[in-house]
């Protein structure tokens, strides 16, 4: 059993998918990252512009999204270099969730503003953006297996669920 102290500060502790790693926060911008067998602390997540919402793990265990409302950032998981970040424009654009496709290659964005956008995970360059007519959608994320003809799923409301093609991001049936 190992016990993490930060000051009194941890949030959002994500295991990768492998259960070797963990990631958590430190303070409001800074996250690290720990092997969970020795507890040894292995890089540090710096560069945010606001307190850290959640981490998530890329498939591969080799990349880690960390999100706050104001900015998105995707780190090298072995060295802890920020590959890109995203920004949020204002109040109304901030981001809501986040994920890696299965196979680590891409990353899905939601915004407050309900768009939904896709991009390359290594380059951060924007690959597909979707602005919603759908008044709130609460999360979305990639199908498991990647190759759903619909892939992309978005929860609206408590009692509603969208499928979305990859290619398109138009919701199924249109």
């Amino acid at each position: 059993l190992y016990v993490f102290k930060n000051n009194g500060y941890n949030s959002f502790p994500a295991f990768s998918p492998n259960s070797k790693l963990v990631v958590m926060g430190l303070n409001d911008t800074l996250a690290q990252i720990c092997e969970v067998e020795t507890g040894q602390r292995i890089g540090i997540l710096n560069g945010h512009t606001g307190p850290i919402s959640k981490a998530i793990f890329s498939p591969g265990c080799d990349q880690i999204i960390t999100y706050s409302s104001r900015d998105c950032c995707v780190w090298e998981t072995a060295t802890g270099k920020k590959l890109f970040s995203l920004f949020s424009k204002n109040q109304v654009n901030t981001f809501r969730s986040a994920g890696f496709s299965p196979d680590g290659k891409r990353v899905l964005i939601l915004k407050n503003n309900n768009h939904l956008e896709l991009y390359d995970a290594i380059t951060g360059s924007l690959l597909l953006p979707f602005a919603s007519k759908i008044p709130y959608i609460s999360s979305a994320s990639f199908a498991a297996d990647g190759n759903s003809k619909l892939p992309v799923v978005a929860s609206y409301s408590s009692n509603w669920l969208l499928f979305f093609r990859m290619r398109t991001l138009l919701p199924s049936g249109e």
